[in-house]
């Protein structure tokens, strides 16, 4: 026995969606990609920063060193706000560019540290700034020793 529901012709199940539907998934995946590609950029630029503050500091580390070793005056130099030099006081330097990203916001002593045969060198403050305005710094002291902050 059929019961009779009211309507004409066989049923219809409904499949796919509706046009409302697919606009508000398409909004919530368009959000869901900007947070996503939001939050790799910061960290990204977290990432470059750290490496701009790790080549510094291995720049005044090598320089101190050959200082010592080598028993002559080494300098790093600060050439532009993404470029440094390192090399011995009166001979042509080796010029490294900082990564994409990053720049010498600020520098002490006129941006140049020397280091002396016996390890010492100028107090300076070296200041590191990534695009998001993260800043971290990279400073000498009278001994030669450097450090990260």
């Amino acid at each position: 026995m059929r019961i009779d529901d009211g309507r004409r012709g066989p049923r219809r199940s409904r499949a796919g969606f509706t046009l409302l539907e697919l606009v508000a998934g398409l909004a919530v995946l368009g959000a869901l990609v900007v947070a996503s590609v939001l939050g790799a950029s910061a960290a990204l630029s977290g990432v470059r920063l750290r490496a701009a503050c790790v080549q510094l500091f291995s720049a005044f580390v090598r320089a101190r060193e050959a200082a010592m070793a080598e028993g002559r005056t080494w300098e790093v130099r600060r050439v532009t706000e993404r470029v440094i030099a390192v090399g011995p006081s009166g001979a042509p330097p080796v010029e490294e560019a900082l990564p994409e990203g990053t720049r010498l916001a600020s520098a002490t002593a006129g941006g140049r540290v020397r280091f002396a045969v016996s390890g010492t060198a100028d107090n300076a403050t070296f200041v590191l700034e990534s695009g998001a305005a993260e800043q971290r710094r990279v400073v000498v002291n009278q001994r030669g020793r450097v450090t990260l902050e």
